[in-house]
């Protein structure tokens, strides 16, 4: 038979190690609560224009359209690209969308692109239809008028 001693520290030993667990859950928590909140900025911030840093990245990720609009545009890009499975563009299109914050850079980084995109595409839509899918077809219109001239 157990002692009341023994009782009491398979007790305490048990309430410790479910202490920590409850610790160790909260700081999960905590951690992507961090690199969520980046997207969730982005893809809500419309300030378009001179708020948006990093211009030259945005075309050269080819969303110059996305400048006017702000991050939000780049985030819906950023979407349309996860659906035709272009998960490194998705990637690096959120990961622009924080080139003034390199921390935040990180935290999305350390997250990983499958966490970031799974959270981008469980959490948000894309809205209206693909400006770069319209480019094209603009482009290819108008090279099918220069043949006929």
């Amino acid at each position: 038979m157990k002692s009341t001693m023994q009782k009491l520290g398979t007790k305490i030993v048990r309430i410790t190690a479910l202490a920590f667990l409850a610790i160790g859950a909260t700081a999960t928590v905590a951690a992507a609560q961090s690199w969520t909140a980046h997207i969730d900025w982005a893809a809500t911030n419309q300030d378009g224009g001179p708020s948006v840093d990093c211009p030259d990245q945005y075309i050269s990720n080819g969303v110059p359209w996305a400048i006017a609009s702000g991050r939000a545009a780049a985030i819906n890009q950023a979407l349309f690209d996860a659906y035709k499975q272009d998960f490194n563009s998705a990637f690096t299109l959120v990961l622009m969308t924080q080139c003034h914050n390199p921390g935040a850079q990180q935290e999305l980084r350390d997250a990983g692109e499958k966490a970031v995109l799974t959270y981008l595409v469980s959490h948000y839509q894309a809205t209206g239809p693909d400006p770069n899918q319209i480019i094209g077809l603009v482009q290819t219109a108008l090279e099918a008028l220069a043949l006929l001239q």
